[in-house]
């Protein structure tokens, strides 16, 4: 149930109650969940006043035992959150926003009830030319919560991208991220922070609509890790028709993953030809082939044929053009016959 009281275009009440009851054989739960927001408007900011809870229990019955256990979640009681209008630094062309967060919290996850109060800012994106050929996009994050348990914990974070175009054919980009936690939280189901200090590259070159490859890998700093590189390309020869390959290289020792192979093209004006399957370098073979042949016939219906390696099945459709929506399909596998499907209205 909700229930919503506008007072005005800047002022609104908003009143939550959830009931969920879900009954399975030995188990039977019921939770209710009740929230309040009152939504205040200004000029220069935002504000959300919530109250928040949920409780209820959960039975377990095996033999003649029954266990109940309370619904565990986080409590707001309650909680305030005041967001500021997003405003520039001009002399920078760079964004800031900003939000403040003050409430009550009862973690049932981490056993604790306490106070809170989070402050939350970004600075960016920034977007600064260099040149004519490249492009700069930096962000920064401050994060900083304060507990009614005298505990501190905070984040400083940093995103920046350097995109290089070469001509009109192609662009590298590299992404740097940083995020820096210190401190301790006593509720990290609410605030747990992670730091990270990696970069990642990608690399592509394309002609319009005809061809377009992409390499990409990340670098972990601080496990001094390099992940798999990543290949793509996939050729257009006309609008018609495509080929897509795509690989990736371990380099690690395992070498090459499985070359993905798709394309698609017409070979007459009523048939039509597509594939899927993966190249194996370790065996030298074709894995996992799926093949489609599509023909149309007076352009009255369509015959469809598809054959899956994997399952040693072949599959075959009719379709009337006429009545799209009707099709009768029927097909064989290493376990004999499938019965065909009627036509259905």
């Amino acid at each position: 149930m909700q229930h919503t009281v506008a007072f005005s275009p800047d002022f609104t009440q908003s009143l939550g109650l959830n009931l969920q009851d879900n009954t399975n054989p030995g188990a039977f739960s019921r939770a209710v969940g009740f929230n309040w927001d009152t939504h205040v408007s200004a000029r220069a900011f935002d504000a959300d006043l919530v109250i928040a809870t949920n409780h209820g229990s959960q039975t377990n019955t095996i033999g003649t035992t029954a266990t109940t256990t309370p619904v565990i979640g986080i409590q707001r009681v309650p909680e305030l959150a005041i967001r500021a209008r997003p405003f520039q630094i001009n002399t920078l062309r760079l964004p800031v926003t900003g939000t403040l967060t003050d409430g009550i919290y009862d973690d049932g996850y981490d056993n604790i009830e306490t106070s809170r109060l989070d402050f939350n800012a970004q600075l960016g994106p920034g977007i600064y030319r260099v040149g004519d050929a490249a492009v700069i996009n930096a962000t920064a994050t401050v994060h900083q919560d304060a507990y009614g348990t005298g505990d501190l914990q905070g984040a400083l974070g940093f995103q920046g991208t350097l995109q290089n175009f070469f001509g009109h054919h192609a662009d590298n980009t590299l992404v740097y991220t940083d995020q820096s936690v210190r401190g301790y939280t006593p509720m990290p189901s609410l605030d747990k922070l992670s730091g990270s200090n990696q970069i990642s590259e990608v690399l592509n070159m394309y002609n319009q609509a005809y061809y377009h490859f992409t390499a990409s890998t990340n670098y972990d700093f601080t496990t001094k890790f390099l992940s798999s590189i990543n290949y793509q390309v996939t050729v257009n020869p006309s609008p018609y028709s495509y080929v897509s390959l795509g690989t990736s290289y371990d380099p690690h020792g395992t070498g090459y993953s499985p070359l993905v192979i798709e394309f698609a093209t017409p070979v007459t004006r009523t048939d039509y030809v597509q594939f899927q399957g993966d190249y194996d370098f370790q065996q030298h073979a074709l894995q996992g082939q799926n093949w489609y042949l599509t023909h149309t016939v007076s352009d009255c219906y369509v015959v469809r044929i598809a054959y899956h390696q994997p399952l040693k099945e072949v599959d075959v459709s009719l379709a009337l053009l006429a009545f799209p929506g009707q099709t009768a399909t029927f097909g064989i596998n290493n376990n004999g016959p499938i019965v065909a499907q009627p036509f259905g209205y």
